[in-house]
């Protein structure tokens, strides 16, 4: 069994846009529901997680930028021995206030969605306003952190035109790029038509030419890529219906009703609230290594069990 070396922790399942691909992103109800993890418990999930490996913490939600309390929780999360790097996915919102604090408070790296450039498809995507909060965000992130990347779901109809123009922008703002394929069977408007890793390759090879490959992070599932025409952006590409097989992922959730989860396709997982409210860490790390052990060597299907905003994207 392979260790954990990557832990997704989603803090909240509340969410203030409504996008069409990660479901109705709304608060909900478990069995042993206790609200969402504090920073005790927070901090005591990521030391028993670096016990087993972990070196790289992934603060999601719903929209983590929803919690008052992200500065502190970033800052518990690094401050665990073992701890690489802490990093942040959030929709942007927000952002431009909190970019520099959250900085300071330790956080490393932020990735931040963006699906369009035109105002008026995102409020279509999204279910309301916000893209000019979300593109001060991605400006207020870039004066702070070293890396910042953008993630892009692609889908057709709606945003498949626009690589070219999204490519152009992360370069000229000094961000990358991630182009995701959109998971199947996953929100209102799911298409098999929507294009998958191979198409955006070929359109971004016909739009630009020649496209460098580049080292990714080892813990990363996307293809890198510069591209020397269009001012060496970075891009990347995630074959997010494929990807690597479970038996090559190091990769643990944590979601925000309190289950580990050994992916994002899982239709299970393991409850560790009370343990974490207990203190028993032994029993949390017991849980990892139970959770790890049941990925398998392929993947079993492209779709999502649930909505996807209630297991951190």
């Amino acid at each position: 069994m392979r260790p954990p070396r990557y832990l997704r922790v989603s803090v909240t399942a509340r969410c203030n846009l409504r996008c069409s691909y990660c479901g109705p992103p709304l608060p909900y109800a478990s069995a042993d529901d206790r609200g969402e993890i504090d920073g005790e418990e927070l901090q005591a999930l990521v030391r028993a997680a670096a016990a087993e490996g972990v070196r790289k913490v992934r603060i999601t939600g719903g929209e983590p930028l929803m919690r008052d309390d992200l500065e502190s929780l970033v800052g518990r999360a690094g401050a665990v021995e073992g701890v690489e790097e802490v990093t942040l996915t959030t929709n942007g919102l927000g952002l431009a206030g909190r970019a520099r604090p959250l900085h300071k408070a330790g956080l490393d790296r932020i990735n931040i969605s963006l699906d369009t450039l035109d105002p008026a498809m995102f409020r279509r995507v999204t279910g309301r306003a916000g893209h000019s909060e979300v593109r001060a965000g991605i400006r207020a992130a870039r004066e702070v952190f070293p890396v910042v990347k953008l993630n892009t779901v692609v889908m057709s109809g709606v945003n498949a035109g626009e690589l070219e123009e999204l490519v152009r922008f992360a370069a000229r703002e000094g961000v990358r790029i991630r182009f995701i394929e959109k998971y199947l069977s996953v929100g209102p408007e799911a298409s098999a038509n929507d294009p998958c890793a191979e198409d955006i390759d070929e359109r971004l090879r016909s739009a630009f030419g020649r496209l460098v490959e580049r080292s990714v992070d080892s813990l990363s599932v996307e293809r890198g890529y510069r591209v020397p025409a269009a001012d060496d952006a970075r891009v990347g590409i995630i074959a997010a219906r494929r990807g690597p097989s479970c038996g090559d992922c190091a990769k643990l959730r944590f979601t925000a009703d309190g289950r580990l989860l050994p992916c994002l396709f899982a239709h299970s997982g393991i409850r560790v609230r009370s343990p974490l409210a207990d203190g028993n860490e032994a029993a949390v790390r017991r849980s990892i290594r139970e959770c790890m052990g049941r990925k398998r060597g392929a993947r079993a299907s492209a779709a999502a069990p649930e909505p996807i905003s209630r297991v951190g994207g």
